[in-house]
């Protein structure tokens, strides 16, 4: 699988979700690359997905994970227009295209109450009362 993620803020985040992830459904996801923005692959458009993808392919990955931030955008707006902008490249692998509202850090806030009082890390404990 090749990520292609935003910045310094996601450097190994999602690559530890996807692993965690892969792990409790039996899957063993081997991310072999994880590119990070920059002038050629920065997700801000239908366009910049397609080159995203483009850059990712040439890897020859089994699976695409493409993520963006929207800052205040709304994925629900403007994903089925990226989405099929992307499908209509006719890729040999499955892609997936994530964006977040806001920020990557957004995915925790629909879990947060169900790791409220969970360790962490050792020696970090998110307090009982935190909330979505």
């Amino acid at each position: 699988m090749v990520i292609v993620r935003e910045g310094h803020g996601e450097a190994q985040a999602i690559e530890k979700l996807v692993a965690r992830v892969g792990r409790d459904l039996g899957l063993v996801p081997d991310v072999f690359a994880s590119l990070s923005a920059n002038p050629r692959i920065v997700i801000s458009s239908p366009e910049t997905a397609v080159r995203a993808a483009r850059v990712a392919a040439r890897y020859r990955p089994d699976a695409i994970l493409l993520t963006a931030d929207l800052d205040d955008g709304c994925p629900a707006d403007v994903a089925p227009r990226w989405a099929q902008a992307v499908r209509s490249e006719g890729l040999s692998m499955p892609v997936a295209l994530v964006l977040f509202h806001r920020e990557y850090e957004t995915l925790a806030l629909s879990v947060a109450d169900s790791l409220a009082g969970m360790q962490l890390l050792p020696g970090v404990v998110l307090d009982a009362g935190v909330s979505a």
